[in-house]
């Protein structure tokens, strides 16, 4: 496990160097399941047989999600649609080896000239091709790699970029899930116009733990490990002082600052099939709500359910306080398709 932090660290230092300003590809960050979206849209260390944890973290691409293929559609703000096709091949040859194909549609825009007049519509939308590959070191620790084609167009500008994420996995004598993630070291290819952008890199570690005596589980996930200060100065917490004029500004705490790098989740297992979940992710809570509005910004919930043949998975994040997006998954097994 040394060994794999070490390898990690390393590759983290070089892509750090790449990190200022504006990042490209926003895309990449979105969570495509519904099961990860209830539990603050970031998750790397969860294991098991839902093929979606190969593609956050692919050290968790496993032989439980052989044969298995993932369908995930999202209703985000402003009709914006965005969703994934996944699936794990059983092959015995290539090891444990996944196929994720994302997508989102940002609709459609009114096109004017310099004097406002509209004078048609574009669109406008991003496309990712990914495979995950995993490998296991003894029982209790894998490592896995997921490279990362992504096409982007607005308009008549097109781009289009590479991108590689490290991930590795552990789980400790106590039952700890332990994971370490380094995604999107990578550059962007074909700029929209000259000037190339950076991409979204980021070093991200989880921890969680199933309780023995009760069914829960809890999870903690920090991202934006290779950026330590996350606050910036939000302009409508600025106000001025009523006799001496003088501007006030929101103090930002060191406390305050550390908690935007986490994510705090819940899973409750109940008897029967049905799994409940929710999530607090701080961040998202500071940077999206108002003074007075949007005390539940931040919060994510979600719920899944187990049949037979398929499982279906449900979940609602309030990213703003103008609504919540909902999140949908399906998952199935193509038996026939491999016997």
């Amino acid at each position: 496990m040394r060994q794999i932090l070490f390898i990690l660290v390393f590759w983290s230092s070089i892509a750090s160097a790449q990190i200022g300003g504006q990042t490209v590809y926003g895309v990449l960050d979105l969570a495509g399941s519904a099961h990860v979206q209830a539990l603050g849209g970031t998750l790397i260390n969860r294991p098991g047989a839902d093929l979606n944890f190969a593609f956050e973290n692919p050290a968790l691409l496993n032989e439980s999600m052989r044969g298995k293929i993932g369908l995930n559609w999202s209703s985000f703000y402003g009709g914006v649609k965005y969703g994934n096709l996944s699936h794990v091949m059983p092959s015995k040859k290539f090891g444990q080896l996944g196929f994720n194909l994302r997508y989102i549609n940002y609709g459609s825009f009114d096109q004017a000239n310099g004097l406002g007049q509209i004078t048609g519509e574009f669109s406008a939308g991003d496309y990712v091709l990914e495979a995950a590959w995993s490998k296991s070191l003894d029982s209790n620790t894998s490592i896995g790699v997921k490279p990362e084609l992504v096409y982007s167009y607005i308009e008549q500008y097109t781009s289009a970029g590479l991108a590689l994420t490290l991930g590795a996995y552990h789980k400790t004598k106590k039952g700890f899930d332990l994971a370490l993630l380094v995604r999107h070291m990578g550059a962007q290819i074909v700029a929209y116009d000259k000037q190339r952008e950076p991409m979204p890199f980021e070093v991200l570690f989880g921890i969680g733990k199933s309780l023995e005596h009760a069914p829960f589980r809890w999870s903690i996930t920090l991202h934006d490990l290779n950026r330590f200060d996350l606050r910036y100065e939000d302009p409508s917490r600025v106000s001025r002082d009523p006799i001496t004029g003088e501007i006030i500004k929101e103090e930002i705490t060191l406390g305050d600052n550390l908690l935007r790098h986490a994510i705090f989740g819940v899973e409750i297992f109940p008897e029967g099939n049905l799994t409940a979940r929710i999530a607090y992710n701080h961040q998202r809570s500071r940077e999206m709500k108002i003074e007075l509005y949007g005390r539940n910004v931040g919060w994510s919930w979600g719920m899944g359910l187990k049949f037979k043949r398929f499982q279906l998975n449900y979940s609602r994040a309030r990213y703003h306080i103008t609504g919540a997006s909902n999140h949908f998954s399906l998952i199935t097994t193509l038996n026939k398709l491999y016997q």
